[in-house]
This record gives structure tokens, C-alpha cells and sequence, in this order.
């Protein structure tokens, strides 16, 4: 495992050789919880990226249990942080929502006095000295 997380190519020999040994049996586990292909696709390879980034192989203890066991819970903890991230950002992500209320301009300008100035010199009118 370590040799995988290494930049030499015997590093990069030896993390294909993982990828292509467990590309599949993730793929399909993705599929199974119902992603699509393309999404399925998209999250195995998007984890193996994960792995290198953050050199998780790295952390891989022998004695702590089998290596696919690992791999398979890593997965499983990826595709929960990537489901709770696309549940975020439909919810407006980092994104700060401002109100607006609409109802209540609208019942205000009910109360407005009917004259015959236009909507620009009204506008002028009230917000001209704030500028001046």
C-alpha cells in the first residue's frame, strides 16, 4: 500500500494495478445503491482520486483488518461526505439567502398617496437627500 501512494513509477504502477483490481467491485457497489452509471463512474474515480490527494494509503494498518474492508468503508464514508455536499449545495450551499419580502412592499405601496408624479421623481424625492 504504501508503495501505491508513492510518486515513483513503481508507485504508479502499483496504484493501477489497484484501480483496475478495484475499480469494478466499487462501480458496482455504487450502482447497486442506486447511482447512475455515469455517477457511479464519476464517484470511483473521484475516490481513487481522493486516495492519492490525501495519501489515505498511507494510513492502511495490516492489523487492523483486510485491505478491501478498508477500502470498502473509505468508499462508503466517500459517498456519504459527496451525498451530504450535493444535499448542501441544493440548499443554497455557503450560499447566505436574503429575504425578500415582497407581500410586504407590495401592501405598502397600497398606502401610497395616488398623484400624478412619476415613479422617478417620487424615487428622487424620497432617496434624493441620502445622496446629495
Amino acid at each position: 500500500m504504501i508503495s501505491a501512494q508513492s510518486q515513483a513509477r513503481e508507485g504508479r504502477a502499483a496504484f493501477a494495478e489497484l484501480y483496475e483490481l478495484y475499480r469494478y467491485p466499487l462501480y458496482a457497489f455504487a450502482r447497486r445503491g442506486g447511482h447512475s452509471p455515469e455517477d457511479a463512474q464519476d464517484l470511483t474515480q473521484g475516490f481513487f482520486l481522493h486516495l492519492l490527494e490525501h495519501r489515505a494509503l498511507a494510513h492502511v494498518d495490516r492489523l487492523k483488518g483486510k485491505f478491501r474492508s478498508f477500502l470498502l468503508a473509505s468508499f462508503q464514508n466517500y459517498l456519504s461526505v459527496d451525498a451530504r455536499r450535493d444535499r448542501s449545495l441544493k440548499r443554497g450551499g455557503d450560499y447566505e439567502f436574503v429575504s425578500l419580502n415582497l407581500e410586504s412592499a407590495e401592501s405598502r405601496y397600497r398606502l401610497e398617496p395616488v398623484d400624478y408624479l412619476t415613479a422617478e421623481t417620487i424615487f428622487d424625492a424620497r432617496w434624493g437627500n441620502d445622496f446629495a
